[in-house]
């Protein structure tokens, strides 16, 4: 998206923040919008990487729980995709 585009140019880092919380909140209702495995795996990776960004301009104990948070939550995606398959 557009947003995304700017989040790699050379921008101040508060304005960088701004658009990350924006693409954090977007993608905190698109994770509400499909429930399948693959759309929960594919919107939690573009979260951590918002998350992990936003880290290097506005670093913060919750950005950090939020990433120690969402690595858990795509570990566990992982295992039950290795149990399905195993069960498959």
């Amino acid at each position: 998206s557009g947003l995304e585009s700017m989040v790699n140019r050379e921008i101040p880092d508060e304005l960088k923040a701004d658009i990350l919380y924006i693409l954090i909140r977007n993608n905190s209702l698109s994770l509400d919008l499909d429930y399948s495995p693959e759309w929960i795996e594919e919107k939690l990776s573009k979260r951590l990487s918002y998350f992990e960004n936003l880290m290097e301009v506005d670093p913060s104990e919750e950005a950090q729980a939020e990433i120690d948070s969402i690595l858990s939550e795509l570990e566990q995606l992982a295992a039950e995709k290795e149990t399905q398959n195993a069960t498959d």
